[in-house]
């Protein structure tokens, strides 16, 4: 009963392993082919706009226009971050004018004793919005020191001299808040006209940056394989068809499984990894002899024709991985007519 539970769930474990391996390799099919319908159309632009180097230049430009927009894009995040900054500085600079005025009140109330006493030197009232004139009497109230024999003035200018060193420490506060409004200010200024100038794109690199962001634009569903789209066409369509095979591996695979009786296929056992790696196997073979043209077919190569429809290439893929025992033996029938003796 146990050695019974255990084949089970062996076999559970490999069925599940099957339909994981399936869906993957699903997806990878559905993947590619969304990368290399934008490579294509991507292609199609390029020639179009008459870009030189074909796929790598447009691919060259890309990049020096991706750099100038991330670039850009850190610009403007900078500009957003100072102009914050300009703000929150503008604002704590407003609430401590507000506490220097506030704290100028007590002292300018005790400016007729301070100055009544003699022992501070002697006083000209400063205007309300004097702020220096203000600071200088407050430093001259707070350094002010009668003499030993002076104890009384020095017991009635004690409460002046404690509101003067209120309002010296509000006044460096002040000035602090006021230098970080001047920088902030300054930053901005600087960073505006590179903010409105743009990214400074060529007009090439607008017409790429178009093209090349549609398959960009897809990585959120296609994740790191997104980033197949850097590869040459030739290299893109390699993988393409090697993945296609494995796709109509699979797929005859499964009608292997649902249809054991059916019309195309005539043998029992499904055997779906040996099949579906041997389709992408058999693909990418056909894939080169198709590359090869006249020197292993005899015959111009089917290739050409294609020339940029990586659908062609797909749908190669896709027949050669479901019949790849047929696939197996053309290929075998063009190798004996390119080493007949």
């Amino acid at each position: 009963m146990e050695q019974d539970f255990k084949i089970r769930l062996l076999d559970w474990f490999t069925h599940a392993l099957k339909i994981i391996g399936a869906t993957i390799v699903g997806f990878l099919f559905v993947a590619m082919l969304m990368v290399a319908t934008a490579q294509q159309q991507i292609v199609a632009g390029l020639a179009s706009q008459s870009i030189q180097g074909g796929y790598s230049g447009g691919l060259v430009l890309y990049q020096s226009a991706l750099e100038k927009e991330s670039g850009y894009d850190q610009l403007k995040r900078d500009f957003a971050t100072w102009t914050q900054k300009q703000q929150q500085s503008y604002d704590s600079y407003l609430k401590t004018e507000a506490k220097l005025a506030a704290a100028w009140e007590p002292i300018q109330e005790d400016y007729s004793q301070v100055a009544a006493l003699g022992t501070c030197g002697s006083f000209q009232p400063p205007s309300q919005t004097d702020e220096a004139a203000q600071y200088a009497i407050a430093k001259q109230i707070a350094n002010c020191n009668p003499g030993p024999s002076e104890a009384a003035k020095a017991d009635a200018l004690r409460p002046a001299q404690k509101n003067a060193a209120i309002y010296l420490h509000i006044a460096r506060d002040d000035a602090a808040a006021g230098d970080q409004v001047t920088l902030a200010t300054t930053k901005v200024q600087q960073i505006r006209p590179q903010v409105n100038a743009g990214p400074g794109l060529t007009k090439e690199e607008e017409s790429v940056w178009d093209m090349f962001n549609q398959v960009e634009s897809a990585g959120l569903i296609l994740g790191p394989l997104v980033s197949l789209a850097s590869l040459t066409p030739p290299l893109l369509q390699l993988l393409l068809t090697f993945v296609a095979g494995m796709f109509g591996a699979l797929l005859v695979t499964l009608v292997l499984i649902v249809y054991p009786g059916n019309a195309i296929m005539s043998v029992a056992d499904a055997r779906p990894v040996t099949r579906t790696f041997l389709g992408g196997l058999i693909a990418l073979c056909v894939y080169i002899v198709l590359l090869g043209g006249t020197a292993v077919l005899g015959s111009a190569s089917s290739e050409h024709a294609a020339g940029d429809n990586y659908m062609a290439f797909a749908g190669i893929g896709i027949l050669a991985g479901m019949f790849s025992d047929r696939v197996a033996g053309w290929l075998s029938k063009r190798a004996d007519e390119f080493f007949k003796q």
